[in-house]
């Protein structure tokens, strides 16, 4: 017998979901992440760096519910070295543009010009 034990099955249900240091790359599989095909998946992992091999961590990643309707952002080659990605969601005649950037925490003169892309590119998206 469980005296005194429950287990708790609790179903949660996400409309949006935003992940900043998503670790993935090209050996996982958007359907890992979903294996229900009840999300979107739009991802942008950390690209291939230094001698061709790919750093820890990083990369970003959003799942949306598809009982919403939304379109990926395409963005220009200038800001392909960004851990970012950018989606509208649409809802009737509003459009709500979302985006999501990782950073990595350090602070050198590399992480002050990486933060001049991103303002750049929010300068141009919020147009």
């Amino acid at each position: 017998m469980y005296q005194g034990k429950f287990v708790i099955f609790i179903t949660v249900i996400f409309i949006v979901v935003f992940i900043t240091e998503s670790w993935l790359h090209e050996g996982i599989s958007s359907g890992l992440l979903d294996p229900e095909s009840q999300y979107y998946v739009i991802r942008n992992d950390r690209a291939s760096v230094q001698n061709g091999t790919r750093g820890r961590g990083g990369g970003v990643c959003a799942l949306i519910s598809r009982t919403l309707t939304i379109a990926e952002v395409s963005l220009s080659n200038k800001y392909k070295s960004l851990e970012l990605l950018c989606f509208d969601l649409l809802y009737g005649r509003t459009k709500l543009r979302y985006s999501i950037v990782y950073r990595l925490p350090n602070y050198d003169r590399i992480a002050e010009q990486y933060i001049e892309l991103p303002v750049d590119l929010l300068n141009i998206l919020q147009k």
